[in-house]
């Protein structure tokens, strides 16, 4: 059983984490957590300089903060932090760093999946997550890609991570089907472009959940590349003419047509649209060797 939350704002994970710890320990079983964002979401209200709880939510999940967030369910931590990975990671408060050593959890900055590889990486972090755990919940906040393929988040990253099709892939190719819950978070429509990270983050989900991402297609692309795949010349595009251009004439409804008088038209088509050649010029000789009276 998976259990798969979509959010804006990254509080929400301090509940939905919280379901599936109390599902599982309800049946004496422990999870890990793969959390990727470009933040380390570890601030109490005694670290925050903003006081914003989407900063609190990893750090009530490993019991820092007010009780009201962290024993939910009358328990904390809700997972330990040997099982807990933080992947991305660029921008930390000056303060929340303290609270990030102090915990003991696995991080790996944006300088480590540099060095390593991003799959090097994956790898390290599923192997922590997994041991001696029933599954693991992953938590992916959309700031932690490219702004430029995702610019419907509240607070972009400074610097992009890799590409995003390769946050998802070791799912698949790791065989680890050890998936507790997933929650994408922090996708916001009012501020998206076209609706880009909203599909994106489709595209994240169907690949963490087995889908390859190369075989999806963006449904938008593929409608607006249909219409030109017929096209032949400038004249077709987009329903506009060029000053000159003939129309075609149409073989199926004139049969006395030949293939001569077809060749023909696609020769003098292509002669007006294409840049002046060799063939071209040769028509019209420069002004200077003309012969004859100027």
């Amino acid at each position: 059983m998976l259990s798969l939350s979509l959010g804006g704002d990254h509080s929400v994970a301090i509940g939905t984490q919280a379901g599936v710890s109390k599902f599982y320990r309800d049946r004496k079983k422990s999870i890990g957590c793969l959390w990727i964002d470009a933040h380390a979401d570890m601030n109490t209200p005694e670290t925050s300089p903003s006081g914003n709880v989407h900063g609190m939510p990893f750090a009530a999940t490993l019991g820092y903060g007010p009780k009201a967030l962290t024993h939910i369910f009358g328990y904390a931590p809700k997972i330990r932090a040997k099982n807990c990975v933080l992947i991305g990671a660029r921008n930390l408060d000056a303060r929340e760093r303290a609270v990030v050593k102090d915990s003991g959890v696995k991080v790996f900055t944006m300088r480590a999946i540099d060095e390593l590889g991003l799959r090097v990486v994956m790898e390290k972090s599923l192997a922590a997550v997994t041991q001696g755990t029933a599954g693991f919940v992953t938590s992916f906040d959309m700031d932690v890609v490219d702004p430029s393929e995702a610019p419907g988040v509240g607070t972009p990253g400074a610097r992009p991570a890799s590409p995003s099709a390769r946050l998802t892939s070791p799912w698949n190719d790791c065989g680890q089907r050890k998936d507790a819950g997933l929650e994408l978070v922090e996708i916001n429509p009012i501020i998206d472009l076209h609706n880009k990270t909203a599909m994106l983050g489709v595209g994240l989900i169907s690949s963490a959940l087995g889908r390859r991402f190369c075989e999806q297609e963006n449904p938008r692309r593929a409608s607006l590349r249909r219409p030109f795949r017929r096209a032949r010349g400038l004249a077709d595009l987009g329903g506009f003419r060029a000053a000159g251009a003939r129309t075609r004439p149409s073989t199926k409804s004139s049969p006395s047509a030949s293939p001569a008088k077809a060749a023909g038209w696609s020769a003098r088509r292509r002669i007006s649209f294409c840049r002046p050649c060799s063939k071209t010029a040769s028509r019209s000789p420069p002004r200077s060797t003309r012969q004859g009276p100027n």
